[in-house]
């Protein structure tokens, strides 16, 4: 998890323009909702280089796509639908939380 809070960090940087454009709350709520898609495909099975060329672009927000896509990786994936729900959370709250914490 701490992979995510670094990579995380990295990207508010990089989605400040972004940030600037909207209110923080609804940014972080953003955020979250992308880490939840993006971990949700993780424990699915989705393979990395399609979770990748989905957020292939040149915007702010798909350069914190394809970050938050290598944090995911970097977290086991589940088999039980429980675990899999734990995990798409706790990485979605992780994400968000660090957003929020960012924005003070």
């Amino acid at each position: 998890m701490k992979t995510v809070i670094t990579a995380l960090a990295l990207l508010l940087l990089a989605g400040n323009a972004f940030a600037e454009e909207e209110s923080d709350d609804t940014y972080c709520a953003a955020i979250h909702d992308l880490a939840t898609t993006i971990m949700d495909g993780r424990q699915l099975g989705v393979s990395i280089t399609e979770s990748l060329n989905l957020s292939n672009c040149s915007t702010n927000i798909c350069k914190i796509g394809r970050s938050l896509v290598l944090a995911a990786y970097k977290e086991p994936q589940y088999s039980s639908d429980k675990y899999q729900q734990e995990a798409i959370s706790e990485f979605a709250n992780q994400v968000a939380l660090q957003c929020y914490l960012e924005q003070e």
